[in-house]
């Protein structure tokens, strides 16, 4: 028998089905059936063997191909494809194949199964739903080979009454009942393929020639399951790894963690000026520096104090700048420091305001859109009544802050690292006590009414809300539990906007929201303790429960100077009604300007220290602000 199949690039041609009865359950496959089901065989996977039984699945592990291109062979009236080889079982296919080719035995035995769901009725084959698989099997049941002659088979099925669902193989036991052709010499035949599969299994292995002449001696002359040579395969090549292993020769153990100089340099630096170390060069352990003159003479080679780089008098291999080294040394400073002031209090106006980043330095707007306050009746066939809805619009303007600090030849010559180390302190708390004493103006200046707003009327002012300008945000009581709640409920009363304009001031739904914090100046602290914080009410010598415990949180301004007066703040969460905008970073910038080039060097014998922010600080709402000017 003449093996027919073409191997190409895509592989070679097989026949799946062909139409006629399922031998052994007396099933038929018609041709116009056939026809219509070869769409579902493109892409269908090929595996070595069907599951061991209906209740398994396929392994990868023995996937060995797919299917593409299904037509119709008119002279074998069955569905022929392209099988192209791949996965796991790949070269079993092929053994298998060439097994086939060389032994007419084989050749009659192997072919190829489906694994696929249909309809029965009246042992016909009505519908096929899907194609599982078609798989390399013994004794194939409905005419699957490499384009040969067609073998018997069999089928499991699943009854439900006259018309049956079936799941099946394809694939028939020697010796069933219903078999219209006798099994081959089963023993002759399983001895050929396990030839082949034990010659591509150890053509794969890569294992040295001695192990597969070991494995080989071992299995070939008998029968075996593919899980026990593949499990042979693995123990061998356990046992090579293991072998290896103890043959190594071992010297001293591997250095690890090495640094550089420049690694030592930048800890050094770190360490010089009291600041955290980068977290990968958290172990290194540098020899201290003793000041900034060292680190100056070590990264320009500057002995002369002439200015400037000077590499021929370097006495380390580095490529570290000093200038950068120590710009971002000094803006760690100021980090740190930053967060020492913000713990002390001086960050206090992070509570009461919505920080925000803004990608230009364009004027800052603040819009308070108009809102919906209730909606009218509508009667029937009437008119829908255009609503007047307008906004509130409020500006500010960047402004730039900041200062030059000069680091003189004189003062590195004289070692001033203390002062140097104090300088970009200083910077930070500047920065920091910048923008509090900003944001608290708008609570102090033109004598505690605050900024003009848009509508005209100042920031605080006890005037009606219905009134143009109109905010009711002013009293002028002292800071007591009676006059808390007075706030509290002078801020829930404020009205949503609706438009500003005559008839509309005032008219909007109530906000719905108090006031969270209380800013006060450091003479009212205890006040505002006994108010907020503690258990008990123990005015005029009554003990009674706080009932406005955690109704604020006391916020001590340190600019306010006046010992009487105080506000009230929204939480910014819910009512920003303050902006502080940042161009980049909340956190001022430290530049360094000392390179051989820079004129300050050249003309002045100087490295100079620059600090930098942006800020814009806006205030866009008033309804969350309220002021007590006693």
């Amino acid at each position: 028998m003449e093996l027919n199949a073409k191997p190409s690039e895509a592989g070679f041609e097989i026949l799946a089905i062909s139409a006629g009865v399922a031998k052994g359950w007396d099933l038929h496959f018609s041709a116009d059936l056939l026809k219509n089901t070869m769409p579902l065989f493109e892409g269908a996977p090929v595996f070595v063997d069907h599951p061991r039984t209906m209740f398994h699945s396929a392994s990868v592990r023995d996937l060995c191909g797919t299917l593409h291109s299904p037509a119709w062979n008119e002279l074998e009236q069955g569905i022929q494809l392209g099988l192209r080889p791949s996965g796991p079982s790949a070269d079993v296919l092929m053994a298998i194949r060439d097994a086939a080719k060389d032994d007419p035995d084989v050749m009659k035995a192997i072919g190829f199964s489906c694994v696929l769901q249909a309809k029965v009725e009246k042992k016909h084959v009505v519908r096929i739903d899907s194609i599982k698989s078609v798989d390399v099997v013994v004794n194939p049941a409905r005419g699957g080979k490499f384009l040969s002659a067609s073998i018997g088979g069999t089928m499991k099925k699943k009854t439900e009454a006259a018309v049956e669902e079936l799941e099946f193989e394809e694939d028939i036991e020697p010796g069933r009942d219903g078999a219209e052709l006798p099994p081959p010499d089963t023993t002759a035949l399983m001895l050929s393929m396990c030839k082949a599969v034990l010659n591509a299994s150890l053509t794969n292995s890569k294992l040295p020639g001695p192990s597969q002449r070991v494995i080989r001696a071992h299995f070939e002359g008998r029968t075996f399951e593919p899980e026990e040579l593949e499990k042979a395969i693995e123990d061998k090549r356990k046992e090579i790894a293991e072998l290896s292993e103890a043959s190594l020769i071992r010297g001293p153990a591997r250095v690890g963690g090495m640094v550089t100089t420049d690694d030592q340099i930048v800890v050094a630096a770190h360490d010089l000026f009291g600041v955290e170390r980068p977290a990968e060069l958290k172990d290194v352990k540098p020899a201290r520096l003793t000041g900034i003159r060292e680190l100056y003479f070590l990264l320009t080679g500057d002995y002369e104090l002439r200015g400037g780089y000077h590499p021929d008098e370097m006495r380390l291999a580095t490529t570290t700048d000093f200038s950068g080294l120590v710009a971002n040394v000094l803006n760690k400073v100021v980090q740190k420091k930053w967060d020492e002031l913000d713990q002390a209090g001086y960050g206090w106006w992070k509570q009461v305001c919505r920080i925000e980043h803004f990608n230009s330095l364009n004027d800052l707007k603040g819009i308070v859109v108009g809102t919906v306050g209730t909606l009218p009746e509508v009667e029937e066939q009437g008119e829908y009544t255009e609503l007047p809805i307008g906004d509130i619009s409020e500006t500010a303007s960047f402004t730039k802050y900041g200062v030059s600090l000069p680091i003189t030849l004189e003062a590195i010559d004289r070692d001033e690292t203390r002062k140097l180390r104090i300088m970009p302190e200083e910077l930070a708390a500047g920065a920091m006590r910048t923008i509090s004493y900003y944001v608290s103006y708008i609570f102090t200046q033109s004598s505690g009414i605050g900024p003009t707003m848009g509508d005209t009327g100042a920031l605080f002012n006890a005037t009606a809300v219905t009134t143009a300008g109109g905010h009711a945000n002013l009293g002028t009581t002292a800071l007591a539990a009676a006059e808390w709640q007075v706030v509290r409920a002078a801020m829930f009363k404020q009205a949503r906007l609706i438009k500003q304009a005559a008839g509309y001031y005032g008219t909007g739904p109530r906000m719905g929201i108090g006031p969270k914090f209380c800013l006060i100046p450091v003479d009212l602290e205890k006040t505002a303790r006994d108010i907020f914080i503690n258990e008990w009410d123990v005015t005029d010598n009554k003990h009674a429960q706080n009932l406005l415990k955690g109704s604020g949180v006391p916020v001590v301004v340190p600019e306010f100077t006046d010992a009487n007066d105080w506000a009230a703040v929204a939480d910014p969460a819910v009512l920003p009604c303050i902006i502080v905008g940042e161009r980049f970073g909340i956190t001022p910038e430290i530049f360094v300007a000392g390179r051989e080039t820079d004129p300050a060097v050249f003309m002045n014998d100087e490295h100079r220290i620059k600090v930098r922010i942006f800020n814009a600080i806006l205030v866009q709402d008033y309804r969350g602000l309220y002021k007590e000017n006693v």
